[in-house]
């Protein structure tokens, strides 16, 4: 009920929304036809003026259903997902780039990433381990994260500037003793993507699907960006916000949008930098989508949204979701449901829905 009222609220204070007879007026009918109450015309920003209409976005109910299909998604192909030290290992068996692991921890012992055991019996032991690391990268900076990272929650990013910062340190030790942590090296982004925001790696989130019969396709794709204050680009936990990747001019189209859940705002320049978003090139989109397109070959799952890092040097895949976001992407792009590349899988999953 709180989250209801939430998203009401910031509706209601929405500059671009349309009047509220025509919002009162659209919801009854998005009723009508539905038979229920539409709960995502509020979060599909259908009230705001010139939004497409709530018949172009798919279902909330039918989102999970998409989520959970155990037609596209396979329980070997989700834990390769999901374990992020598999999926590095997966990925380097299969030679596709993706950031280096150093080391990770299990059940609070440490390991180098071939299994040797550290020593990190005192905080100052583990701290000349991370300083090792540390000095040892290319760019001499550590991206500390938890194995099942999940909207960039728990994530260190670690540099010679706060190695001295002795809270940081504890903080990061205690979760490496606690759960199952991996440590990286950074990833360094390509210099357009940095003057928008260097604060944190901003990466392509891009879909993709494989049919039972045919090649595997992308479905679309959007760039979204960090905040200052936050090592992660994820549109919930760091405050960030998404815009849309135009797959075939390579540029960024329209304006940064947020989920609704953690704001209503929207912009045309980055908030921190004032950089102008639309009409951006983005560099190695091609390369982007050949990387994707492999990977979901190799990995065996048949929808998958990929987070990818454009380097000064190329691509670079962070990790693969099979329960990603959807609805970000489908706010970004006008919605999925009468998308040509989507209805193989809404026409899969229905079938999957009426044979269960």
């Amino acid at each position: 009920m709180k989250q209801i009222r939430l998203k009401l609220q910031r509706m209601l204070s929405d500059p671009l929304r349309k009047p509220l007879i025509i919002i009162l007026f659209e919801i009854v009918k998005e009723t009508i036809r539905l038979r229920r109450i539409p709960n995502e015309y509020v979060s599909r920003f259908c009230y705001r003026r010139g939004a497409p209409t709530l018949s172009n976005y798919v279902s909330d109910r039918m989102i999970g259903h998409i989520q959970l299909s155990k037609v596209l998604h396979s329980p070997h192909s989700v834990k390769r997902l999901l374990d992020k030290l598999e999926f590095f290992h997966f990925a380097r068996a299969n030679h596709i780039p993706t950031a280096k692991v150093v080391a990770y921890s299990r059940e609070g012992v440490l390991f180098t990433i071939d299994h040797k055991t550290c020593n990190i019996g005192s905080l100052q032991e583990f701290k000349a381990y991370l300083t090792h690391w540390l000095n040892q990268s290319k760019y001499q900076s550590l991206f500390i994260k938890p194995n099942d990272l999940k909207g960039g929650v728990g994530a260190f990013k670690l540099n010679s500037s706060n190695l001295s910062d002795e809270a940081l340190i504890q903080s990061i030790y205690y979760q490496v003793l606690n759960n199952k942590m991996l440590v990286q090296e950074t990833l360094i982004q390509h210099p357009i993507l940095n003057a928008i925001n260097p604060h944190s790696i901003n990466t392509i989130r891009i879909d993709t699907y494989q049919p039972l019969n045919g090649e595997t396709r992308v479905i679309a794709a959007c760039m979204r960006f960090g905040r200052a204050g936050s090592v992660v680009d994820n549109p919930g936990t760091s405050k960030g916000f998404f815009v849309k990747l135009n797959l075939e001019t390579h540029q960024l189209e329209g304006v940064g949008q947020q989920i609704i859940t953690f704001g209503n705002q929207t912009f045309t320049h980055h908030p921190d930098t004032h950089h102008p978003l639309d009409g951006v090139h983005i560099p190695y989109v091609s390369e982007a989508i050949d990387l994707v397109l492999r990977a979901t070959q190799a990995v065996e799952d048949r929808l998958i949204g990929w987070d990818v890092c454009v380097t000064p040097d190329g691509p670079l895949l962070i990790e693969g979701n099979h329960n990603y976001h959807i609805v970000m992407l489908e706010i970004a792009n006008g919605g999925y449901a009468h998308l040509e590349s989507y209805q193989d899988v809404l026409q899969e999953v229905s079938l999957e829905l009426t044979q269960s």
